[in-house]
């Protein structure tokens, strides 16, 4: 009889092998993670401290937003 390894690096016989998702999670403990981060940046969390420093200056939460290039949300967010 003879096995044949299927497409996710299983074989049939009595070794045993991790399926890949087993693997990455254990590269991820080591510390070895992806180099590309996933998700929606963080480009308006990096404006906190301009935001209040044009918020004293007395600018509206528009205008700041406006010059910052972040949405208004954000703003207020920041504010709140």
């Amino acid at each position: 009889m003879v096995e044949v390894a299927d497409d996710q690096g299983y074989s049939g016989g009595g070794e045993q092998k991790q399926p890949p998702t087993a693997l990455w999670v254990s590269r991820w403990k080591l510390g070895k993670r992806p180099a590309n981060r996933l998700g929606t940046p963080f480009t308006a969390g990096t404006h906190a401290d301009e935001v209040w420093k044009l918020h004293r200056a007395g600018l509206s939460k528009l205008e700041i937003a406006r010059r910052l290039q972040i949405g208004r949300a954000s703003v207020r967010r920041f504010l709140t």
